[in-house]
């Protein structure tokens, strides 16, 4: 379909930006087309809310180290393959 849906099924669940740095472009394009995947049903969008963290866990990307993030973090996932 698209080279970017293609690499998001390859990788899971990332993020905007980490996406943009794999295929040399802007954020905001990204983010562009990945709204447009999630109105055709291709991908799901979820927020994730750093400041309702509890902390303490390694694994988390909200997280960096010990200290929290202060705005919310957007990750993007296909579920339509």
């Amino acid at each position: 379909m698209d080279s970017l849906l293609d690499l998001l099924r390859g990788l899971g669940t990332v993020s905007a930006p980490e996406l943009a740095r794999m295929i040399s472009s802007s954020p905001e394009m990204v983010e562009a087309r990945l709204e447009y995947y999630v109105r055709s049903g291709y991908v799901r969008k979820t927020v994730f809310d750093a400041a309702d963290c509890a902390s303490g866990c390694d694994k988390c990307r909200g997280c960096v180290g010990k200290r929290r993030l202060s705005r919310p973090v957007v990750f993007w996932e296909v579920i339509k393959k």
